[in-house]
C-alpha cells in the first residue's frame, strides 16, 4: 500500500492545497477528498496518477476545500467516457449529504451530457456507519465520526488480516471513534500544533483542527 498526499491545507490556505491524499494498491488508486477546484488535477500531475487509474473517490464531508475539487474529477472522467474507448465504472462514495450536494453542484456546472453519466458509468453511493464494500482489492468500513459541524465520514482500510488504516477525518479521536482506530498500523486525523506554535496560534481554541509543522 502507496499513500500520496496531495494537499494538507485548510480551507483559505494559498500557498498549498487543501487536504486530500491517495492510496494505491497493485497501480490502482483509492482518492480521499478532493480538496477545492481544479488545483486537484495540477496535484494529481505533479505525482504522474492518470485520472484512468482513479478507481474510486471518497468525499467525507461537505465543506468547500474538500469537496469542490470532486467536480472536476467528474468532468475528467466523463471526458474519458464521452472521447475516448473508456468503459470501467467510477464509483464515488460519501454520506448522503456529500452524495446529495455533489449531484446539486454537477447539476449546477456541469453540460448534461456529463450528468447523464452520473448512476450509470458513474457511480454514486451513500455510506454510512457499517457500510462495507471493496476498493483497490481491500475491504473498506466506513463509519459516522460524529463531527461537530457538519456530517462527517471516516474508514478504515483493511490492508491485510493484521494491518488496517484509519481516516478519521477533521476532528480528532473521541469516544466515538476509538473502536475504530485502535489497532490501526496507519492514522489520518487531526494533528494539533505544539509547544510555541500553540502558543502563538492558539489551535485549541480557534479550531476544530489544524496542521503540525515539521
Amino acid at each position: 500500500m502507496k499513500i500520496t498526499i496531495l494537499g494538507t491545507g485548510h480551507g483559505t490556505a494559498i500557498n498549498c492545497y487543501n487536504t486530500c491524499y491517495t492510496l494505491e494498491n497493485n497501480n490502482e488508486y483509492f482518492l480521499v477528498d478532493a480538496g477545492g477546484g481544479n488545483g486537484i488535477l495540477k496535484q494529481l500531475s505533479n505525482v504522474n496518477i492518470e485520472i484512468e487509474k482513479i478507481k474510486a473517490m471518497f468525499i467525507s464531508h461537505t465543506h468547500t476545500d474538500h469537496i469542490m475539487g470532486a467536480v472536476w474529477i467528474i468532468r475528467l472522467v466523463g471526458r474519458k467516457y464521452l472521447v475516448e474507448d473508456y468503459n470501467i465504472p467510477f464509483y464515488i462514495y460519501g454520506n448522503n449529504e456529500v452524495i446529495k450536494a455533489i449531484k446539486q453542484m454537477c447539476e449546477a456546472v456541469l453540460p448534461s451530457k456529463f450528468n447523464e453519466l452520473i448512476g450509470n458509468q458513474i457511480k454514486l453511493n451513500e455510506v454510512d456507519t457499517n457500510s462495507e464494500v471493496e476498493i483497490i482489492g481491500k475491504k473498506v468500513l466506513f463509519f459516522d465520526i460524529n463531527a461537530r459541524k457538519v456530517k462527517q465520514t471516516g474508514f478504515s482500510m483493511f490492508l491485510n488480516k493484521e494491518d488496517k488504516f484509519t481516516f478519521i477525518g477533521d476532528e480528532v479521536c473521541n469516544e466515538n471513534t476509538e473502536k475504530y482506530v485502535k489497532d490501526s498500523k496507519w492514522l489520518f486525523a487531526d494533528a494539533y500544533m505544539a509547544g510555541e506554535e500553540a502558543e502563538t496560534y492558539n489551535t485549541i481554541k480557534r479550531h476544530a483542527h489544524s496542521a503540525v509543522k515539521f
